[in-house]
């Protein structure tokens, strides 16, 4: 099921949802639906990081102010920095940064917080964790911010036990 959110809609107030999943296949822009979801809301009602890419370089984005680390490792990149993921190389200091921003984002208290994406390497406890256990267990105790978290299709039940989310906790969503 999936709820159609338009701009940046308010959810009923009964409703103990936290944690929105952007599902969608891989390769089929949504990092880019989600920047023209974005673009269409108010300044500050939404923060938090994209990951858009450019060829074969993945960028980490903070939405606030359009400042972007290169997510791929390149061969300048130390190795002691290098997380390998399949084929790809990813570099650890591009993740530290994305994770102050994503804590320094909910720390704002926006309306929205995004995560582009949850996927292999936060499951095993690296990427962009362990800011997203922890800004999550926040937000359980004020519930005052929406965690829109981007999720592979392959990947939603792993995410979701991962978590330890509930079905209340989670709604679809797409721009």
């Amino acid at each position: 099921m999936w709820l159609q959110l338009w701009r940046c809609c308010a959810l009923p107030e009964a409703c103990v949802v936290e944690v929105y999943f952007f599902v969608r296949p891989v390769r089929t822009g949504k990092t880019t639906a989600l920047r023209r979801w974005i673009d269409t809301c108010p300044q500050g009602t939404v923060t938090g990081v994209l990951a858009p890419d450019d060829r074969d370089v993945r960028w980490i984005e903070d939405i606030s102010t359009r400042e972007r680390h290169m997510l791929t490792a390149d061969a300048d990149t130390p190795e002691s920095r290098v997380i390998h993921i399949g084929r790809y190389r990813f570099d650890q200091a591009s993740f530290r940064w994305a994770q102050r921003v994503l804590r320094a984002g909910f720390e704002s208290v926006p309306e929205w917080l995004v995560f582009d994406e949850i996927g292999y390497l936060e499951l095993q406890g690296q990427g962009l964790e362990p800011a997203v256990r922890r800004i999550l267990n926040w937000n359980r105790r004020i519930a005052s911010t929406k965690l829109l978290w981007v999720v592979r299709e392959e990947l939603v039940s792993d995410v979701t036990d991962y978590y330890g989310l509930q079905p209340g906790e989670i709604e679809y969503w797409n721009p």
